[in-house]
């Protein structure tokens, strides 16, 4: 009983840490625009008109993802209600799943639970992993499907027994096939760029070509049923698909979120932390083993990690989120590396890791402090704002302070590393200043002003995310747009959904008109003066908090005159 139970405390711990860190803050922010607020709104209306081929935002048809992220987030929203937690909950558990998955593929590499249960620490308390993991996108999702790929075609290349390749080819097929039902081809561009790579450095071609029709039919079994019903339901989804979600948008000079090819480097350093510390040993440590692996888990590992940042730095469009799937083979091998210095008994690797994370403590703090002095005009926090600011400030000290606690004995406590974000992320809801808030939380003004927005007949807005977060808040879809169609500009060009667009010219003959039917609400998502332009006709109603404004037109009533 004593060998189970110590057996079981580390993934019991693991689980702890999971729960504390990624359940418990999912509820405590709103929702952010336009990314929380349009996967959230989609998935519910998918839900209330059980429409399971269509992807619909506010009634539109929406073409940028496939389907299969929306079913994940309508089966979270069915089973915990319309809730913040669970629009964030299927983001949370793919990046359980893939620590997981971290988990089996550590332990079947190099035979060790501890490097396993480390490995799968490492890749939970990784920044970039952690803030995409309780943010709600389709990235965590798209990142499980590829991890689970992966590791099956690891597992399909080491196999030694013909059932066990034959399992693996099929549920690299079925994983492959959901993560291009999540993301698109683009999960598929991941795949490919990792396993060509390995074979013609490995030669393994034969293992893999003999695995093929199971591979092949076990991707179209998963795909096949929806790609057939949409391009039934929808003949134009697969043409704006493929052409301009994918081709324009990874490599067209109008592609969206342009960037240099460098973009990533930064992002790689500041999303490893708090183990940045280890990443160039834990690197050189795999390039340099290349060769001498017998299992080439090095090469497999390196080609999984390189590939897709290659090909994703080269890509004309580019954010954040988009290089996740490379964190699961860091994680594999800066977990290596701290097992191997534990082993050792080396401490310098500890210490110089707790000295980046005390740093980038220092450095943050300083930023947050001395930011109204830095740039007066552009004050961060407003005077109004002191006890935001010291949570703000508590929450980055917090995070050298418990980097500090590993400086001392760090062969027994390099684990409290992966402490230093979590209470940054649980804190985050309440250290936000209000700018940023008022920029892109629009469900606290919109709850403020939920009575008027009850009784207005007619819903408009002037930007698509406020429009959408409006549509979450108010559970209807029948919001009208004016001005800039943004992300809805494809869907609203269809016969069925012009009715419900109108330009900023004619909006004031329209509310005249509309007026006569019943009370019109216009929501406004405003400039950064924060100034409601001339444009707009005068309201019955108005209330302003910073960049968003309702304005409420009341009803008119025409007298008859005999």
């Amino acid at each position: 009983m004593r060998r189970i139970m110590g057996q079981a405390t580390p993934w019991l711990l693991l689980i702890l840490f999971f729960a504390i860190a990624y359940l418990v803050p999912l509820n405590d922010r709103l929702l952010w625009m336009p990314d929380e607020t349009r996967y959230a709104e989609i998935s519910r209306e998918m839900l209330q008109q059980r429409e399971w081929v269509v992807p619909k935002l506010l009634g539109h048809r929406y073409f940028e993802k496939p389907i299969a992220g929306y079913w994940w987030n309508a089966l979270s929203q069915w089973l915990f209600g319309e809730n913040r937690f669970a629009v964030r909950f299927a983001s949370a558990l793919s990046t359980g799943l893939s620590a997981w998955l971290v988990y089996h593929l550590a332990n079947r590499v190099w035979c060790c639970r501890h490097r396993a249960i480390t490995a799968s620490l490492v890749y939970l308390s990784l920044l970039l992993v952690y803030g995409i993991g309780t943010y709600a996108v389709l990235d965590g999702l798209m990142s499980f499907w590829v991890t689970l790929a992966l590791s099956s075609a690891y597992g399909l290349l080491t196999a030694a027994k013909s059932q066990h390749q034959r399992l693996a080819a099929i549920v690299l097929g079925g994983a492959a096939g959901m993560a291009f039902l999540t993301k698109g081809f683009v999960a598929g561009a991941i795949i490919a760029v990792t396993l060509l790579p390995y074979f013609i450095w490995q030669s393994g071609w034969n293992r893999l070509f003999r695995q093929t029709v199971w591979i092949v039919g076990s991707f179209l079994l998963v795909t096949l049923p929806w790609v057939i019903a949409i391009a039934q339901r929808e003949p134009d989804y697969w043409h704006y698909f493929f052409w301009v979600e994918h081709i324009q948008r990874f490599s067209s000079e109008q592609a969206q979120h342009r960037a240099p090819c460098w973009f990533y480097l930064p992002l790689l350093l500041l999303g490893s932390l708090p183990w940045l510390g280890f990443l160039p040993s834990a690197l050189w440590l795999g390039w340099q083993r290349r060769n001498s692996d017998p299992s080439c888990r090095y090469r497999y590992f390196l080609c999984w990690f390189l590939g897709p940042f290659i090909l994703l730095s080269f890509a004309k469009g580019k954010l954040l989120t988009y290089i996740l799937p490379c964190f699961a083979p860091l994680a594999l091998l800066i977990g290596n590396r701290v097992v191997e210095a534990r082993e050792q008994g080396a401490v310098s690797p500890f210490h110089w890791n707790t000295l980046l994370n005390f740093l980038f403590s220092l450095l943050c703090c300083g930023i947050i402090g001395f930011h109204q002095q830095l740039l007066p005009h552009e004050p961060l926090y407003v005077p109004g704002e002191r006890a935001t600011w010291l949570i703000a400030l508590f929450s980055f000290a917090g995070w050298g302070v418990l980097a500090l606690f590993s400086w001392f004995q760090p062969l027994k406590r390099w684990w409290m590393t992966a402490t230093c974000p979590v209470l940054l992320g649980l804190l985050l809801a309440y250290a936000l200043p209000q700018s940023i808030i008022n920029a892109k939380w629009p469900e606290a003004f919109l709850k403020r002003h939920q009575h008027w927005l009850s009784q207005s007949d007619i819903l408009v807005s002037n930007d698509v995310a406020l429009a959408v977060g409006a549509g979450w808040q108010l559970k209807r879809e029948d919001l009208l747009l004016v001005g800039d169609p943004g992300e809805l500009r494809y869907g609203i060009n269809y016969s069925d959904s012009r009715r419900r667009y109108l330009t900023v010219q004619q909006f004031p003959e329209w509310l005249s008109e509309a007026r006569l039917a019943g009370n019109i609400a216009l929501l406004l998502h405003l400039n950064e003066d924060g100034l409601i332009s001339e444009r707009w006709p005068k309201a019955d109603r108005q209330w302003q908090n910073h960049r968003f404004a309702l304005l409420y037109y009341q009803r008119q009533l025409i007298t008859r005159l005999r």
